[in-house]
């Protein structure tokens, strides 16, 4: 019987933002930049739709680690992504990420005394 193997969840933002990102990590992005940026964001897209906590993934198969994205930094991720899609002028990617940036902040609740559970009279 094969043992499983684990994998340390590092945070995505040392791998996924290109400003003030090492040299190696420039050089991984500028190979499959686009390619890695598409499919992330898709996923971020329907873990918005489906309310999901987090987005884990693996970013490159010669890394021991998983890069998650928690809910609480979706926004954090499609503003970087954003930035690549302009940057690489895609920008039917960069509708999209607006339309869910835009979806993303009507469903969070900005004063939460305001949602009619807090409410007593």
């Amino acid at each position: 019987m094969q043992k499983g193997k684990s994998f340390n969840t590092l945070s995505w933002k040392r791998y996924l933002i290109y400003e003030g990102a090492s040299p190696r990590v420039k050089r991984f992005l500028n190979s499959r930049g686009d390619s890695i940026f598409k499919q992330i964001t898709h996923e971020v897209f329907k873990a918005i739709d489906l309310d999901w906590p987090n987005v884990v993934f693996m970013a490159h198969p010669h890394m021991n680690a998983l890069l998650s994205i928690p809910k609480t930094q979706y926004q954090d991720f499609l503003s970087e992504s954003k930035k690549w899609f302009t940057n690489t002028e895609n920008y039917e990617m960069c509708s999209k990420i607006v339309k869910y940036e835009t979806k993303l902040n009507h469903n969070t609740p900005k004063d939460k005394s305001k949602s009619k559970k807090g409410i007593f009279i």
